[in-house]
């Protein structure tokens, strides 16, 4: 059975147990908010908010703390008592479907691809979004290129050692997307039996909890100094210019330039 016919058969019956569910694994700086934005326009796929499941991160994780946090603002949002839903994520799942009146549930934050042996009990389908790590290691987000080149290796490493049983991730990549969304989009959502709906690709059209909610530090996400690119649809870049200093050490990391040069990059 398709993901597609599996959605609509468990459309009738959410409130029986468990969800469709998807799931967006990736390296911080990948453009994964921007993906959820396009994904929760669509008709069938409610993708709110980035939501880490703290079921999912051991407890001794330094932003286990912060995961939790944000999970019970993401309870008080949708009205579930935020302690019974971290027995039983469902719960939570249940109410946003309900609530955002679609059937398929997008999960998405990058930590949670370190952690994915323990998202797996979820059964989601995965999408895995790629960016080449020269741009995501000259993210304003790390004052040390190293850093971003580590959680670059680090986060990709993981999502491919994970053994899915058969169900493989659909690949992204984050440039594909934004130079030509409308294929792009057709085929992600082809692999998950969903149609593709034009209205998407103009997601400043719709409404988003996210902007609701303001989980970035009091902030909706366009309002992160950390995103650029949140606008009323997909904006168009130039091809990107890394510094020498990302240049440089790129040069002497043959670890991260085989996985960057598997994903297509050169």
């Amino acid at each position: 059975m398709s993901f597609g016919r599996s959605v609509r058969r468990m459309g009738a019956r959410l409130h029986l147990g468990r969800v469709p569910l998807v799931a967006v694994v990736s390296a911080p700086r990948s453009g994964s908010t921007l993906l959820i934005r396009i994904l929760d326009s669509h008709s069938e796929l409610a993708a709110p908010c980035e939501i880490g499941v703290p079921t999912v991160f051991p407890k001794g994780d330094e932003k286990y703390p912060l995961v939790v946090e944000k999970w019970k603002q993401i309870c008080d949002y949708y009205e579930v008592d935020p302690g019974r839903s971290e027995r039983d994520p469902y719960v939570l799942f249940r109410a946003i479907l309900e609530r955002e009146g679609k059937r398929v549930l997008v999960l998405k934050d990058p930590r949670a691809s370190l952690y994915i042996g323990s998202l797996d009990r979820y059964d989601p389908r995965y999408v895995h979004l790629v960016r080449d790590a020269r741009s995501v290691a000259s993210s304003r987000m790390f004052s040390d290129p190293a850093n971003g080149f580590e959680r670059w290796r680090t986060y990709h490493r993981s999502v491919l050692a994970f053994d899915t049983h058969g169900r493989g991730p659909f690949r992204i990549r984050h440039e594909d997307l934004i130079a030509n969304p409308e294929r792009e989009m057709r085929a992600l959502l082809a692999s998950l039996g969903l149609p593709f709906e034009d209205a998407m690709l103009e997601f400043g059209r719709f409404e988003h909890a996210d902007d609701r909610m303001r989980l970035w530090s009091g902030r909706s996400p366009a309002e992160s100094p950390l995103q650029r690119d949140l606008g009323h649809s997909i904006r168009r870049s130039d091809a990107p210019i890394w510094p020498d200093s990302v240049l440089s050490l790129y040069a002497r990391l043959p670890e991260v330039r085989e996985l960057n040069e598997s994903f297509g990059y050169r």
